[in-house]
């Protein structure tokens, strides 16, 4: 990772932390405040990492983080399935929260929210593969859904220019009930067909994309973990958010 890109990640995560928190949260004499976070878990890692600095320079807040699927913000949310009450919200976009706001609103006679919410950072979806895989299914470089598809339809490697023994093509996603990174891949794989939401052939594809991805993950962050243990054998090219220096950007 070059130093440019540490850096530019650093003062990304302080103004993603200082944007979400620079709330009315005014010092109280003598009292510790606790505010609990619930974000996606996209910002796992740089929220972690700045979690002791903001306690070191905010001695008063006690800052307690949450990590879910950006889906499951809303519904753990509005079906009240958290043991804790959380303050801040930080789901992947606007539309969760926008969601959040109508389906409360339906049931409710108030807002959910004290504040307008602001967006604070852009996060970038790309595609991750194993190298020598990702040049087989990529030749020229560059990312291709309808490279994916043919993948899907032809199910092994033997039969798209890769190595017999790498087996069956497998491809990975987060589940798209309740994570947006899972709901952005089939929103982008769709406009790139230019496909419409009613269109046959839309459906078409989301059944072959069902029938091909297994078990897909909850979050980006168990994306991540499980695609890096379990090796090669079980996920050969996933969709994640922007945490790779080699990537195919979608």
């Amino acid at each position: 990772m070059s130093q440019k890109y540490q850096a530019n990640k650093i003062i990304t995560s302080l103004a993603i932390i200082t944007a979400a928190l620079g709330l009315a949260y005014a010092p109280i004499p003598g009292v510790k405040q606790t505010i609990i976070v619930v974000s996606g878990t996209e910002l796992k890692e740089p929220l972690q990492e700045l979690e002791t600095r903001f306690e070191q320079n905010n001695s008063n807040i006690d800052l307690q983080l949450k990590f879910q699927g950006s889906q499951d913000i809303v519904n753990n949310y509005l079906a009240q399935k958290n043991d804790f009450n959380p303050a801040i919200l930080i789901p992947a976009n606007a539309q969760i929260l926008e969601e959040l706001s109508t389906r409360w609103q339906a049931s409710n006679n108030s807002k959910p929210f004290y504040n307008q919410s602001t967006a604070i950072a852009k996060t970038i979806l790309v595609a991750i593969a194993w190298q020598e895989r990702g040049k087989a299914i990529f030749p020229n470089g560059k990312f291709s859904w309808s490279k994916i598809e043919q993948a899907m339809k032809q199910r092994n490697w033997s039969k798209i220019g890769g190595k017999p023994n790498w087996g069956s093509f497998d491809f990975v996603t987060t589940n798209p009930t309740r994570s947006n990174s899972g709901q952005l891949t089939l929103n982008l794989w769709m406009q790139s067909n230019k496909y419409s939401l009613n269109n046959p052939q839309t459906e078409s594809l989301f059944s072959l994309i069902k029938k091909s991805v297994y078990q897909p993950p909850r979050s980006t962050d168990i994306l991540l973990q499980e695609f890096i243990s379990r090796g090669a054998n079980d996920g050969d090219i996933a969709t994640v958010y922007e945490r790779w220096r080699y990537r195919y950007s979608i």
